[in-house]
């Protein structure tokens, strides 16, 4: 699957909103993924769009779909973008508010009005156009025959968005793909610029100002923590400490938590506290992306503290010819927790 989401992603045309919109039913005929228009196509009261049977999910912070000009028929007005689910389907996408298109008969961009601005090249029979929605930046993009046409819409602040098609003259047909077959598009490149983008922002982060997330006050420990470190200790004074009464410390299922505690108790003798520093980052790190992610932040959806603190920013490549070392990957960790936490704000 080329997303990855909670929730049900576009897939088809939907036919349930006709009820509302008696043009659209009219004048439309809808198998599946494609769409013809079949009305007289004489003025714009003829106009007829339809949107996909699910929004974008608020869990995908980049969406594309396409869709293939199967005809572009009499007059090539056809319309694609993103709407939402309350626009008037009587009109091409772009012409309403909350509603963005790009159109083929003269390549102008719409939003909230009929009249349109100049923005890219006109499409035809054969072509093969996208629409890339990125909630990243908040803008909405269009592709031509797997090339970028530029970004046409800024400031997008829609949460409900669906993918929409629309066409007014006579014969004009599409085929949409919401996914199901490769796309003109790398998608896999976008979205490796989506996150490197991210990745990028996060870099920029001063390294200090995420340390200061980390609580540095001493710890305490619990009887049974005291008991482990009192049973730790006199292993030492065996000749064999796997064969002492205490011996099952060595074991490999207690190996780990009897390093941890010593580890702990060394750095609370030395005055600081039983929780590494670098610790404290990682764990703080990947409870507020976990909120991030909850608020829907775009950065945090294709963040992975783990893999951050493994690899850092760069590339698992890059990271070997720096040899970079851990306490700047979990540094790293917090810095990407902030980053995400200043796109939120900005929303």
């Amino acid at each position: 699957m080329i997303y990855s989401s909670k929730s049900a992603l576009p897939s088809e045309w939907d036919k349930r909103q006709w009820g509302r919109h008696q043009a659209a039913q009219q004048y439309l005929k809808v198998d599946g993924l494609q769409v013809k228009y079949t009305g007289p196509g004489e003025t714009d009261s003829q106009a007829a769009s339809i949107f996909a049977d699910h929004a974008v999910p608020q869990d995908v912070p980049l969406y594309y779909f396409e869709i293939s000009v199967v005809n572009k028929g009499a007059q090539g007005f056809i319309g694609i973008g993103f709407c939402a689910e309350d626009v008037n389907l009587g009109r091409l996408p772009g012409w309403e508010p909350r509603s963005y298109g790009y159109h083929g008969d003269d390549g102008h961009a719409f939003h909230g009005s009929g009249t349109g601005r100049p923005f890219g090249p006109g499409f035809t029979t054969g072509d093969v156009v996208g629409a890339l929605l990125d909630r990243g930046l908040n803008t909405i993009s269009f592709f031509k025959n797997g090339e970028p046409v530029g970004t046409a819409f800024y400031g997008v602040q829609e949460q409900q968005l669906y993918p929409c098609v629309g066409m007014r003259t006579a014969n004009e047909e599409i085929r949409a793909n919401f996914g199901a077959t490769p796309f003109a598009v790398d998608l896999a490149a976008l979205q490796q610029q989506f996150r490197q983008r991210i990745l990028d922002s996060i870099s920029a982060v001063k390294l200090p100002a995420a340390v200061e997330l980390a609580e540095l006050g001493p710890g305490n420990k619990s009887p049974d923590e005291e008991e482990l470190l009192s049973d730790a200790l006199s292993l030492l004074a065996y000749a064999e400490p796997a064969a002492s009464p205490c011996g099952h410390l060595l074991r490999a299922g207690q190996r780990l938590q009897l390093a941890e505690e010593l580890n702990g108790a060394l750095l609370q003798a030395r005055g600081t506290s039983a929780q590494p520093l670098l610790e404290s980052v990682y764990r703080q790190a990947v409870g507020l992306l976990d909120e991030l992610k909850r608020q829907g932040s775009p950065a945090a959806l294709v963040l992975d503290v783990p893999k951050l603190c493994l690899s850092g920013p760069a590339t698992a490549q890059q990271q070997q010819r720096k040899g970079l070392q851990a306490g700047s990957s979990a540094a790293a960790a917090a810095a990407a927790a902030a980053g995400a936490a200043g796109s939120v704000q900005e929303r």
